[in-house]
């Protein structure tokens, strides 16, 4: 059996009510236990819960034939928007929103590559022979050479 803090028994009682019957059966005792040992917490937190729970005993059942009710509730359920394409076109402004984040991302993938181009092509053609002349004896001026695995030229 394992101790059980204030925190916890009270999230018991919140959930399952006051009476420590409807409680988990692995963490009963252990709630019993908890309770028997703090009076004080105890008194507070089961006023709390029984005030609660005598209110909601004293709401009645519906004594009638609820059947049309639920045909009504049934027939709803069924006309309600289930996926993202018909909660967008309902006019939720809480629609989720999986497709368009994919879209923005691609728009923008689309864009910055095509301005890579354009960019590239005007640098391109402002450029002269003598310019590409001097580049390429830069790169050939360089003392970098093939080796292969074993540091033999190719």
């Amino acid at each position: 059996m394992s101790k059980l803090n204030k925190s916890r028994v009270q999230e018991l009682i919140q959930a399952y009510g006051a009476n420590p019957k409807r409680w988990p059966q692995q963490e009963r005792q252990a709630g019993q236990a908890w309770l028997e040992e703090n009076p004080i917490d105890t008194g507070i937190l089961l006023t709390d819960a029984h005030s609660l729970e005598q209110a909601l005993n004293t709401i009645h059942s519906p004594s009638g034939d609820i059947s049309l009710l639920q045909a009504r509730i049934l027939k709803l359920a069924t006309k309600t928007a289930q996926d993202s394409a018909s909660y967008e076109n309902a006019g939720y402004e809480t629609a989720p929103r999986v497709i368009a984040a994919w879209k923005t991302v691609a728009a923008v993938l689309v864009l910055s590559t095509g301005m890579g181009f354009g960019i590239g092509q005007v640098a391109a053609a402002d450029t002269s022979y003598t310019d590409a002349e001097t580049l390429f004896s830069v790169s050939m001026q360089s003392e970098y050479s093939e080796t292969d695995l074993y540091g033999e030229g190719l």
